[in-house]
Parts: structure tokens; C-alpha cells; sequence
């Protein structure tokens, strides 16, 4: 009798703690950034020039009804004629509560090519040391939370269709040649001979 009602009394027991543990995993939402607008709070506005032989990429997001997160990570994913060819962290500006990235990429390697932010979610900072990191957001201090949301930008969402499909320079054999940049950006990326001869 004893048994039974001590196999009782942890079946709740298991379901509080697994409420309790449940909040401290991180959710990250992926969400996709098609034209220039309002995503999840923030305002997300995509330039594209040209410069000499490579599209400039300007993205800036500013706040719309949420405040930029002050933990971001921009990272570029190059993948040309169905190769993956780099993954190039981009750094940020940060002026005024407002974000900007900048980089240049080959018109070849658009059609397939995307941009990340990762937005790790925030809060006032509680005093303490934090497990992830605080910053200064104005004049308030907060720390990093577990999570957040991850905007995807699909650069040929926003370049010319002209530019689309067109022999890449990355390889030899279709136009440029070997070692040519890929990347032009505040991280700047040259491939390697043995890369670009594949």
C-alpha cells in the first residue's frame, strides 16, 4: 500500500520539476526577412549598389516597436554554383540605437548566398555576475538571456535578377581566376588556390 502511494506522489512531483526546468531551454525563432519592412518589432531596411565588380550589401535595422537587441551576430553564408565556399562573420556599426552591416559579394554566388543576424534575447540586468554577458543599452545595463530570434536574409531576395545565374569568378575555368575575393566587407575573405580550383 505504502508503494502505491509513494509511485503516486511522483508522478506530480516529476510533472513540477519539469515545468520548472522547461523555461530554462533556449527558443530560438527563425524568421525570414523577404523585403524591406517590420520583423518582430524591428525595422529592417536592405540596400544594394554596385561597386566595381561586387554588389554592396547594406542592411540596417532600427527599432520599430522593440529595441535592437545589443547581442548581435551577422554572419554571412557564401555558397556558389551549389558549393559552399565560406562562412564570414560581419561585423556591426552601432549608432544610436540603430545597426548596420555592410558587405560585398561577387554578383555569381547571390542566387544562393544568405545573410544572419542572430538576436539573443535581453533583460534588465539583475546585479550579479551575469552567465552570459551585460551591456549598456542607452543609459540602461542588461544582460543576455538564453534564445532569441534569428533573422534570414536571402540575398537574392534583393538583387537584380540580371545578376542571378551568371558564371561565378570564384573558380577558375568560368571567369576570374584563382584566389579571387569572394567577400569584401569589415571581415575580409580571399579563398585559398586550393579552394578555388575545385
Amino acid at each position: 500500500m505504502r508503494t502505491k502511494f509513494f509511485r503516486l506522489g511522483i508522478v506530480p512531483t516529476c510533472i513540477l520539476l519539469l515545468c520548472i526546468a522547461l523555461p530554462a531551454f533556449a527558443l530560438w525563432v527563425q524568421i525570414p526577412v523577404t523585403a524591406n519592412g517590420i520583423y518582430d518589432g524591428q525595422r529592417f531596411t536592405i540596400k544594394v549598389t554596385d561597386h566595381e565588380q561586387f554588389k554592396q550589401f547594406q542592411i540596417t535595422l532600427a527599432p520599430a516597436s522593440k529595441e535592437v537587441s545589443p547581442f548581435l551576430n551577422g554572419t554571412l553564408s557564401l555558397i556558389a554554383q551549389d558549393q559552399w565556399v565560406a562562412s564570414v562573420p560581419v561585423a556591426e556599426h552601432r549608432e544610436k540605437g540603430i545597426v548596420t552591416y555592410t558587405f560585398r559579394v561577387v554578383p555569381g554566388a547571390l542566387a544562393q548566398s544568405s545573410f544572419e543576424i542572430s538576436a539573443s534575447a535581453f533583460a534588465p540586468a539583475r546585479g550579479g555576475p551575469s552567465p552570459f554577458g551585460t551591456a549598456m543599452l542607452g543609459k540602461r545595463k542588461v544582460e543576455q538571456l538564453m534564445g532569441g530570434t534569428i533573422f534570414t536574409i536571402k540575398l537574392s531576395d534583393f538583387a537584380t535578377q540580371k545578376n542571378l545565374g551568371s558564371n561565378c569568378p570564384l573558380f577558375p575555368g568560368k571567369a576570374g581566376k584563382k584566389g579571387s575575393v569572394a567577400v569584401q566587407g569589415r571581415v575580409r575573405t580571399k579563398l585559398a588556390s586550393s579552394l578555388a580550383s575545385k
